[in-house]
Parts: structure tokens; sequence; C-alpha cells
């Protein structure tokens, strides 16, 4: 059984945390939203920037425990080079699903 591979998936989580809150700056400079997930996480806590900021580290950090669940799964169940896609898109599906059912809804 292999390890996972700690590093990684702590690249990973921050790249893919940060990848996330790109798409939706984006999307509010368009005009599209203006849903801010790190202004959201921050606000329980502060205001201003200052709960950007605080928001902007609890995305960060959600992104690495995120990663580090994926990587655990994907060790679980032997996911290798040849189905490794159809196991991450299993679990993104999952993600997904519980996203829009637990969190949209309270936001």
């Amino acid at each position: 059984m292999t390890e996972v591979n700690v590093l990684g998936a702590i690249i990973a989580g921050l790249s893919a945390a940060a990848v996330f809150s790109m798409f939706t700056a984006m999307a509010r400079a368009m005009g599209m939203t203006t849903m801010s997930i790190e202004k959201t996480l921050g606000a329980m806590f502060a205001e201003g920037t200052t709960a950007t900021v605080i928001g902007t580290i609890m995305h960060l950090m959600s992104g690495i425990v995120f990663a580090f669940v994926y990587a655990v799964i994907f060790v679980a169940v032997g996911a290798g080079a040849s189905n490794g896609w159809v196991i991450g898109a299993i679990i993104g599906l999952v993600h997904g699903l519980m996203v829009g059912a637990l969190v949209m809804p309270m936001m």
C-alpha cells in the first residue's frame, strides 16, 4: 500500500483553492455573482479587509484539508494511472453534490 504524498497534497490543496478563488473573482468582475467565499468565511470573525484576509487563510487551509481527504481516498481505493481519473471524477461529483446540497443553501 502506498502512502499519502503530504507535500503533494499541500501543493494540490493550495493550488485548487487559489484557482477557485481566481475563478470566483473573475465571475464577480463580470457581474455573474456577488459571492465571495473569502468574505463569507471571514465575516464570521471580523469585518472589512480583515474579514477578507482571515477568510482567504481559512479557504486555503480548507483546500489543504480537502486535498488530504482526496489523497487518503485515492490511496485507500488503490487509484492508479489507469483508473485515477475515474476515482477523481467520482470523488469530485460527491464533493460537488454535498456542497450544492449543504453549503450553497446556507449562503
